[in-house]
């Protein structure tokens, strides 16, 4: 299984208020897959000034993108949401 795992509770934008949780629904998720997952895990946790929009991404391209026939890709969010226009 490879998860990439992203949970942001301080964000860069004063105007964007702080959350409490989301971090630590990362850690929880994390520990649970510890627990129950059988074979290989292969975690990227990315957490609040670590969860740039480049390292999502790159979490997507480079660790999820190796996950092969029979591998499991999990991707989690915790964070508030937005709507924004698609780069290219």
């Amino acid at each position: 299984m490879y998860a990439l795992l992203v949970g942001i509770d301080r964000y860069a934008l004063p105007e964007i208020p702080p959350l409490s949780g989301a971090v630590a629904d990362v850690a929880a998720v994390e520990e649970f897959l510890q627990a129950r997952v059988t074979g290989e895990l292969r975690t990227l946790a990315l957490r609040d000034e670590q969860a740039t929009r480049d390292a999502v991404v790159a979490g997507f391209r480079e660790h999820l993108a190796a996950a092969g026939p029979g591998d499991v890709a999990l991707f989690w969010y915790s964070g508030h949401g937005s709507e924004q226009p698609v780069a290219p």
